[in-house]
C-alpha cells in the first residue's frame, strides 16, 4: 500500500515511513513539479520532477521495509520474539 501512496503521492509516502525529513525535501520538490505542470511550458519538467519524487519515495519505502525485515530477522536469530 506504501508503494502506491509513493508513486501517487510521494510525500506521503515518506512521512508515513517516518522520514520526516527526506518527507519535507520531497514535499519542496513534488510541489515545484505540480506547479510546472500547471503551466503550459513547463509539463515536461513538472512530469520529470514528479517522477525523480516517485522513484525517491520507492527507494526510501523499500528501504525502510527491508531495515524491518532485516531487524525481525536477527531478532530471530537471537531467540528473541
Amino acid at each position: 500500500m506504501l508503494y502506491l501512496c509513493a508513486l501517487l503521492l510521494p510525500p506521503l509516502a515518506l512521512f508515513l515511513s517516518g522520514k520526516p525529513f527526506q518527507g519535507i525535501l520531497n514535499l519542496l520538490l513534488w510541489l515545484a513539479s505540480v506547479v510546472f505542470a500547471i503551466t503550459i511550458l513547463g509539463f515536461t519538467i513538472g512530469f520529470v520532477l514528479w517522477a525523480i519524487c516517485a522513484v525517491h519515495a520507492i527507494f526510501v519505502v523499500h528501504s525502510v521495509k527491508a531495515d524491518a525485515r532485516a531487524k525481525a530477522l536477527l531478532d530471530a536469530l537471537k531467540g528473541r520474539d
